[in-house]
């Protein structure tokens, strides 16, 4: 009864750990959209040619002019299509509210996991006490 115990103990502490990984990821992720949503939002919109840092990727960054106002987003399978500054800000509160949700449901499985730990080492002190 102990082995099987101390098993599932285990295997809850491992799923447990995979849950935190994915919460961590998923908290990061959350991070990256709001910075990138305040970028959009301070963009300069008053002028009508306004020169900007463009990242090129991994820390790179190139002076460019924005000539227009909208903005080109990739919307799935490489489709690209004119949006708003406001329709894109959109966009990114619905992939927010998304990674929200799922980490909630993280949160509440890893509760449950815990849950299910703390009652197994409460088991477990039992029957170490019986002996």
């Amino acid at each position: 009864m102990n082995q099987e115990l101390l098993w599932q103990a285990s295997m809850l502490e491992k799923q447990t750990q995979e849950i935190e990984q994915h919460s961590s990821f998923l908290q990061q992720e959350i991070n990256d959209l709001s910075k990138f949503k305040e970028n959009i939002s301070s963009m300069p919109g008053n002028a009508e040619e306004s020169e900007i840092l463009a990242s090129l990727g991994k820390g790179v960054y190139v002076k460019a002019s924005m000539t227009d106002k909208k903005l080109f987003v990739d919307v799935g399978a490489g489709v690209i299509v004119k949006k708003s500054s406001a329709d894109t800000e959109k966009i990114i509160d619905a992939q927010l509210k998304k990674l929200s949700e799922a980490k909630l449901q993280l949160q509440d499985k890893l509760e449950s996991y815990q849950m299910e730990l703390s009652r197994i080492v409460i088991e477990l002190e039992k029957s170490a006490q019986k002996k």
